[in-house]
């Protein structure tokens, strides 16, 4: 095929149009948690992923609710493990190692309201959990808190008891993520929390875990008095391309269809 300057200009102006757009992402990892990667039960260490609080039967793969498919992972805080006057985290997790400009890390959540209602995390940290990125803590009144120094409250309330599609998208040039919930973009430029405790924004060089996982309802004694659930479906981390490799790409060859072009006009005869 003979690259001439109107397919070049042709080509340029669909670059431009796909940058402008934003450039379409990779995927590293997916899964709707379906068969036969996944069977029925607690998760523990099936498909790769794992527990925080060790193999038990807090997270399951289960048929009941789903957003795709036939199966999903729900998290029982009513199971999880429990000690005086503190909450104790448990939930899902997938390990891998991923290096790219941006990554977004996404999938459709589903809380289920009752009178004792538990905290949820949605969050990314650096490989081997080093380091905290960051993402976000679904609090018992349904507020949303960004995990980020002084954890500031969202301008959003998560609905329960209906599947949710959570983004997290992270940029380790800039060491900031967004937040985007049902395809909204919610928060941008949130600082990495960069450690896991108050959020000092150190940095994270890299993509490495992602975590659902909750925050058992206690009462006065310590004692876990949850009832709720969540359940969490079409889990998937995607990497973007650089968005100045992009513009690079369809400047420079807007530069070439230019100078091709100009070459090939010639003076009108006298």
């Amino acid at each position: 095929m003979k690259l001439t300057p109107s397919l070049m200009l042709a080509l340029t102006s669909a670059f431009v149009l796909f940058t402008a757009g934003g450039a379409h992402a990779a995927t590293l990892y997916s899964t709707g948690f379906e068969a036969p990667t996944f069977s029925l039960g607690p998760l523990n260490i099936q498909g790769g992923w794992g527990e925080l609080a060790g193999p038990s039967s807090v997270a399951n793969v289960e048929s009941t609710n789903v957003k795709t498919g036939s199966q999903a992972l729900n998290v029982i805080p009513a199971l999880a493990g429990t000690t005086v006057n503190q909450e104790d985290q448990d939930g899902a997790f997938y390990a891998m190692s991923a290096s790219a400009p941006v990554i977004v890390q996404s999938a459709d959540i589903y809380l289920y309201s009752s009178s004792n209602q538990s905290a949820w995390q949605f969050a990314a940290t650096g490989p081997s959990f080093g380091g905290f990125i960051g993402g976000i803590d679904v609090n018992p009144d349904n507020t949303v808190s960004l995990i980020t120094s002084g954890y500031p409250t969202a301008s959003v309330s998560f609905q329960r008891n209906q599947w949710n599609h959570v983004a997290l998208t992270m940029d380790f040039a800039t060491q900031t993520w967004s937040f985007a919930l049902n395809g909204s973009t919610v928060a941008s430029n949130v600082s990495f929390c960069g450690d896991n405790g108050g959020c000092g924004g150190a940095p994270v060089a890299s993509y490495g875990d992602g975590l659902f996982d909750t925050f058992p309802a206690l009462d006065g004694s310590g004692n876990n008095i949850a009832n709720d659930l969540g359940l969490m479906d079409n889990y998937s981390v995607a990497a973007v391309p650089e968005p100045a490799l992009w513009l690079s790409f369809s400047t420079g060859l807007a530069l070439l269809a230019w100078r091709r072009r100009k070459a090939s006009i010639k003076p009108l005869a006298q």
